[in-house]
């Protein structure tokens, strides 16, 4: 597919074609080697949010407003949006507290059916009402204890589990790059065949493939990116937390919005006459409401409507009251 014969070995960076001065046309570079870092900043026409609502809502105006030139830190491009620190550490929160709402519903929904099934049936036995409402106080600080344990036994195990997976993510990428930048230094050559390649299955043909590689391979942490995007499909790691990073935000997040949707529970160890089925009643729409905002959080970095995802959401929420509901039913068959 490849001609042996091709020239791709890098040419210097002052010579240009026609071809390629349509790309950089609207772009703006600052190569003077004397001003900072901030000076030398990218712009490009392009606010992806902007024109994605005004293809939605066929808005030819604001479409036009969405290609004005503006710099790239500004660039709101959901994907670039994921490389500041803030954003990244929202990403866990909202995923990982997620899941221990998730994970409190179902235990105490299944606590709770099956607790008062059975107290059910010793009130019948005992024909005592007080009692049994006595008992009831007395399981809502056993669900309590056992729900704010399991919190932080599964939190302490995820956090292991997922900071352990980030250092193999680091560790693996940044292995990979320094092969690569090792055969970009001894075997250029091989390494453009292979983009070539790659680009050929695509769909280029192979003369504006060779010219597309010998332009990127001239500016080498640019190309070597590539490759581990295109030929390992590796994104960078500088999109997702350290691994020390991710043990705290997945740690503090699964914890901290466990025990806030807990609230009611806390508050009724204190206020002993709040009515039972308002505690639970409050802890079910306080949970169902975080996990709805979490869900619209969500849509802010990724596609969809924010009223979409955090609907949702919420019905993950709403399954996990029936499963809890269904488990702890059928625990009273058998236990």
């Amino acid at each position: 597919m490849i001609s042996k014969n091709s020239d791709l070995s890098p040419s210097p960076t002052s010579s240009s074609s026609s071809s390629s001065s349509y790309f950089f046309e609207n772009i703006n570079i600052n190569n003077n080697s004397n001003t900072s870092s901030e000076g030398s900043r990218l712009t490009l026409r392009r606010n992806l949010d902007v024109a994605t609502e005004a293809y939605k809502t066929n808005d030819v105006r604001k479409s036009k407003e969405a290609h004005e030139i503006r710099k790239i830190e500004d660039e709101p491009h959901k994907s670039n949006s994921f490389k500041k620190g803030s954003t990244k550490y929202i990403k866990t929160a909202t995923t990982f507290g997620s899941y221990s709402i998730l994970l409190c519903i179902s235990i105490v929904m299944g606590l709770h059916t099956y607790l008062n099934e059975k107290n059910n049936v010793n009130s019948s036995n005992s024909n005592n009402s007080n009692n049994s409402n006595i008992e009831l106080k007395v399981y809502n600080h056993m669900i309590l204890f056992i729900v704010t344990a399991s919190l932080f036994i599964c939190g302490i195990g995820l956090t292991l589990i997922e900071s352990t997976n980030r250092k193999i993510e680091h560790s693996f990428y940044h292995s990979e790059k320094r092969r690569e930048e090792w055969e970009y230094d001894n075997y250029i050559e091989g390494e453009q065949s292979e983009m070539v390649e790659l680009y050929c299955i695509k769909g280029m043909t192979e003369y504006d493939a060779q010219k597309v590689v010998k332009k990127l391979s001239k500016y080498k942490s640019l190309f070597i990116d590539i490759m581990m995007l295109e030929e390992l499909n590796l994104m960078p790691v500088e999109l997702l937390l350290k691994p020390m990073q991710t043990a705290f935000a997945t740690f503090l997040s699964f914890v901290v919005v466990g025990l806030f949707s807990l609230t009611p529970f806390f508050v009724s160890c204190f206020i002993t006459f709040i009515p039972i089925q308002l505690i639970y009643s409050s802890f079910l729409i306080l949970s169902l409401m975080v996990l709805f905002i979490f869900g619209s959080i969500k849509s802010k970095f990724y596609t969809g409507i924010w009223w979409k995802e955090g609907f949702y959401s919420s019905m993950a929420g709403i399954v996990s009251i029936l499963m809890g509901i269904g488990f702890g039913t059928l625990s009273t068959t058998f236990i």
